[in-house]
């Protein structure tokens, strides 16, 4: 299996993305498209198994606190998008 590997800087841009784009997927589900609410929450899924792999090649004690931080972040965004997008 292929795996592609995430800069600190890339996480975090995937991240704030994320946020901003939950908005969309409310007018998504308002429109009753499925389909991109799906591939939204599967997105998220990817995005905190890339944070999880990113934290264990982590030394830095100071970055494994931000890896942690925006873990925590994206868990509470996935969970509120859940149940915002009844899914």
């Amino acid at each position: 299996m292929h795996h592609h590997h995430c800069t600190f800087h890339g996480l975090e841009e995937w991240s704030c993305h994320m946020f901003e784009k939950l908005g969309w997927m409310t007018l998504a589900a308002r429109d009753g498209h499925k389909e991109s609410i799906q591939c939204y929450l599967s997105s998220l899924k990817y995005l905190c198994e890339k944070i999880a792999e990113k934290k264990k090649e982590t030394v830095d004690i100071d970055r494994r606190k931000d890896l942690d931080e925006m873990m925590a972040n994206v868990k509470y965004l996935m969970a509120c998008s859940k149940k915002l997008l009844k899914k």
